[in-house]
């Protein structure tokens, strides 16, 4: 890869050079002259281009020829295809969600992704500030709760001269467009065969149009399923380990996520330790 950057570079500087060249040239030539001298040029960087760039070590091929990645479950998993069948059937289930309208697929129905418009901003709650600390910014820059987006509104980071990245910023908001979900409520329990949680409604200052409480919207953009087994980290700042704990999504970052065990049935379970590699 540094091989390659290097010949990237260098192609560049001699491409930049040649072209100087040839409009000077071309202010004292005449244009069939100077047409012959852009010709030059390109055969000229075609040929560094062929001789800096190595090849890649392998050629590319499609996805469906690699293997499909995932843990080892032995000691964990009986039968893998009826872990498979559960999952699909949970990540479908809308029981799942504890206002039992909201499933794993609400947010992923799409090509993996969520597609709908309205209610989907985070004022940017996970804001943190030059330290690291939790700074949360609780206000909306753009619309607000059940603002419905358009496409003008994107970028979010607006610069005057989209191909220069030096160039003025004309408009930068940290909302984050993302998924909502359900509204502001404390868990309490579940009732066998209701697929709603039993919850008591808390007050959202947040999330509301008029003192009326709406969903509340995911601090994170919703990422696609699709192909996401080859993911090594899941969200933009990288929250979802590639290992799994059995507990979360931080994985060896959370030494105190335990499973119980029962390694002999005549004994008490035991905390154990998952790290399930993908």
């Amino acid at each position: 890869m540094r091989k390659m950057q290097i010949g990237i570079t260098f192609v560049v500087a001699v491409l930049a050079r040649l072209t100087d060249l040839a409009l000077k040239l071309s202010r004292k030539m005449k244009s069939s002259v100077t047409i012959a001298a852009l010709v030059a040029i390109a055969v000229l960087a075609g040929h560094s281009v062929s001789a800096q760039i190595t090849p890649p070590s392998q050629p590319l091929a499609s996805l469906k020829s690699v293997a499909i990645p995932g843990p080892d479950y032995t000691g964990y998993v009986k039968d893998k295809s009826k872990a498979i069948a559960l999952g699909k059937a949970l990540f479908w289930d809308m029981q799942i969600g504890s206002d039992g309208k909201t499933s794993c697929a609400t947010c992923h129905f799409k090509a993996g992704v969520d597609s709908r418009i309205k209610n989907q901003l985070n004022p940017g709650i996970l804001r943190v500030d030059a330290s690291g600390n939790p700074n949360p910014d609780n206000t909306f820059s753009l619309g607000g709760p059940n603002y419905t987006l358009k496409p003008t509104d994107f970028p979010f980071h607006k610069l005057a001269d989209v191909n220069n990245r030096n160039s003025a910023v004309t408009s930068d908001i940290n909302d984050v467009a993302s998924s909502e979900g359900v509204f502001n409520t404390k868990f309490l329990s579940t009732t066998s065969g209701n697929p709603q949680d039993n919850v008591t409604q808390l007050n959202d200052p947040i999330f509301n149009v008029g003192g009326i409480k709406t969903r509340r919207v995911e601090p994170r953009n919703t990422p696609t399923t699709v192909n996401a087994v080859y993911n090594f980290r899941n969200f933009w700042d990288g929250r979802a380990q590639n290992y799994f704990n059995g507990v979360n999504p931080f994985g060896k970052r959370d030494p105190n996520a335990k499973l119980y065990k029962a390694a002999i049935s005549l004994f008490p379970p035991q905390e154990v330790s998952v790290q399930l590699k993908n």
